[in-house]
């Protein structure tokens, strides 16, 4: 019987998820820090480093479990090798086994050992954080994907706010996971290859740990305050909510064209990129956000406007 389409790319490439448990503790909360589910935004792995040193000397309370993502794909410096693993995290492909492949595969297996530790950890509350960075210079910026998190951590975090894209999106891991979990929330640290893309990473941990009751007072959260509020600065005041994605399919010619970055503000008419041959423009005046420089994409941008800051 002859095996699936994708079954050798998965045998090949397939290794069980790793997961590091940075900090142990039989009460309070536990972290789920997730990292690298692209394999060329190397922030988490930056994360991952510095993280278990910081706070083994610093006064936390709960557990800390770091995800490593798409190792495979951040070892070869891509995206992904088969299709996007932030892509992956639907009905479709968890329950049903019907689509293979390394990232299928991958998807599977994190959801099967996470799922098992949510449920030891279901009388606690559960926050996941989802870093990630942009191909695009400009904004930094968070997406609560919970209630909880945009009352608790929104009004407090010095980091420009977008709301909507989740939900413009399929088969995210930290929307997976949110019925499991007390909050959940990405952050995007800035463009792929920036050293301070790295810092703000770490920092926005560090902050979110203390908002969230993870860490007492002291001079480390004091300063990832004051670095969040500096290298937001130039963007601190934003909330904006995503109105439109363009959608790039398997096989699609796209190219966008250069110079735009994250987060800056457009006009209606104006040319963005190509898709397929065809010039795209902008059909409203707002923001251009996670503009897509670095192929393949599953979207080649998205278009924001802005609102009340809440």
């Amino acid at each position: 019987m002859s095996s699936p389409i994708g079954c050798r790319v998965c045998t090949e490439f397939m290794t069980e998820p790793v997961f590091h448990w940075l900090k142990s503790s039989p009460t309070g909360p536990l972290m789920v820090l997730t990292g690298f589910v692209h394999g060329n935004e190397p922030v988490g792995h930056y994360v991952l480093e510095q993280l278990k040193e910081c706070i083994a000397g610093l006064p936390t309370k709960g557990s800390w479990l770091f995800v490593e993502g798409n190792k495979q794909a951040y070892l070869q410096g891509k995206r992904f090798i088969d299709r996007d693993l932030n892509r992956c995290f639907t009905p479709e492909i968890l329950l049903e086994e019907t689509i293979y492949g390394h990232e299928p595969e991958l998807a599977r297996a994190i959801n099967n050992k996470l799922s098992a530790i949510l449920d030891e950890f279901e009388d606690r509350e559960i926050h996941l954080l989802d870093l990630h960075s942009t191909s695009a210079h400009g904004m930094p910026f968070m997406s609560a994907l919970t209630r909880n998190t945009a009352e608790l951590l929104l009004p407090v975090t010095p980091v420009p706010k977008i709301s909507g894209l989740l939900e413009q999106l399929q088969g995210c891991l930290a929307e997976w996971f949110v019925p499991e979990l007390t909050t959940s929330h990405i952050i995007e640290c800035g463009q792929h290859d920036q050293a301070s893309t790295l810092e703000y990473g770490l920092n926005a941990v560090i902050l979110h740990s203390y908002i969230l009751g993870m860490m007492a007072p002291c001079e480390q959260v004091e300063s990832a305050k004051a670095y969040l509020a500096k290298a937001s600065a130039p963007w601190g005041k934003i909330y904006t909510e995503i109105c439109y994605t363009l959608t790039v399919n398997k096989g699609d010619e796209f190219s966008m064209y250069p110079g735009f970055e994250n987060g800056q503000p457009i006009h209606r008419e104006q040319p963005l990129a190509t898709l397929n041959g065809r010039e795209i423009c902008a059909h409203l005046d707002g923001r251009i956000i996670m503009p897509g420089y670095h192929l393949p994409v599953s979207e080649g941008f998205f278009l924001s406007q802005d609102k009340p800051r809440q």
